[in-house]
């Protein structure tokens, strides 16, 4: 049963705003009797308050700036008011290219504003465009509690109806539906047993369809469920499949390394040969290391300078030079020192 109230109550919402759309269109927006614009100086206040028949706005600077203001002006029966929120004191975010039904984006809204945005889903109110204003695919707006809330109870204590509220950013307005205006203006008795009332009529005129949509909903219930049975095979096949990767990759791994060791081993064979080779026997090495074919010696000789010139002279080496002093060893007939040379063909543009 629950699969087949989300679908009736996706229906009843999108009738509503079908037929919204369409008296909309027809009879056009009914004109307020104040509009009320937060975050024209990029914060909530201060807010411009225009009144019907005014040419210049009133600014206020707090809430109760705003319900002295307000209650300054005789108020008739039915008043209303439009809210239109500009700067940055909103977000917009989309939620997918086609439009989807408000049970769903709800959901979806309420799981990206937990794991993509900062905000608390308690501290937010989440609204979504008028049909008139709707651009292609779904999306919906947050808007911040501590923005409004404040303002929203004053206009509402001083007995005005919200039949419009506007997100602005420049010359562009996206107008927010009516059921988005409900969370931020909750109706009265007598406007919520209207609705109601209007629900039920419509209701009663679509029963007919009602054994349709049952019959529909269970084949999705059964589409779905085989669904579910091919996607966890499929998942089945791709974890073998991956499990096959990684043992190839580790093997692929465990090959390249033990070939990069071969490698390594017969260059350091084959440098340390040359080297004994140049060397003259008044010198010895007490350390060496290959990287890169960069070659670090350290040792001891009786005329270390005599070592860069044969490293020059061999054809194996090129670039040799000292990375620190030459020192001769107190007491001593020798000298210690720690060079640098590239192994192999000399390149004059290295």
């Amino acid at each position: 049963m629950t699969g087949i109230t989300v679908t009736l109550n996706d229906f009843r919402a999108w009738l509503f705003e079908e037929l919204e759309a369409v008296w909309c269109r027809r009879r056009g927006r009914k004109s307020p009797s104040f509009s009320v614009k937060f975050g024209t100086a990029g914060t909530r206040f201060p807010a411009e308050v225009q009144f019907a028949g005014t040419d210049a706005p009133v600014v206020v600077q707090s809430p109760d700036e705003l319900e002295q203001t307000i209650k300054s002006r005789p108020r008739r029966l039915g008043s209303t008011c439009r809210i239109i929120m500009s700067g940055g004191r909103y977000v917009v975010r989309n939620l997918a290219d086609i439009n989807l039904p408000r049970s769903r984006a709800r959901e979806m809204a309420l799981i990206d504003v937990a794991m993509s945005t900062p905000f608390d889903v308690d501290d937010i109110y989440l609204a979504y465009p008028a049909p008139v204003d709707r651009r292609p695919g779904t999306a919906y707006c947050i808007l911040k509690k501590s923005d409004l809330q404040a303002c929203l109870q004053v206009i509402q204590r001083r007995g005005y109806s919200i039949i419009e509220f506007v997100l602005q950013r420049g010359d562009d307005g996206l107008a927010l539906d009516k059921r988005s205006l409900s969370a931020l203006n909750p109706p009265g008795f007598n406007k919520q047993l209207s609705r109601w009332l209007t629900a039920a009529c419509i209701v009663a005129f679509i029963a007919g369809p009602i054994g349709l949509l049952t019959i529909t909903n269970q084949r999705a219930e059964t589409a779905k469920a085989m669904l579910e049975s091919e996607i966890q095979t499929a998942q089945k096949a791709v974890k073998l499949a991956r499990s096959r990767l990684e043992r190839q990759n580790r093997i692929h791994k465990q090959m390249s390394s033990l070939r990069a060791k071969k490698d390594i081993s017969e260059s350091v064979v084959y440098v340390w040969e040359q080297l004994s080779r140049i060397l003259p026997d008044g010198t010895w090495l007490s350390d060496f290391s290959l990287e890169d074919n960069t070659i670090t010696l350290s040792g001891f000789s009786t005329s270390a300078v005599a070592v860069i010139p044969l490293l020059e002279q061999s054809g194996q080496f090129y670039n040799p030079r000292f990375t620190t002093s030459v020192n001769r060893v107190p007491g001593r007939d020798f000298e210690r020192f720690t060079l640098q040379t590239r192994y192999g063909m000399a390149n004059p543009g290295s």
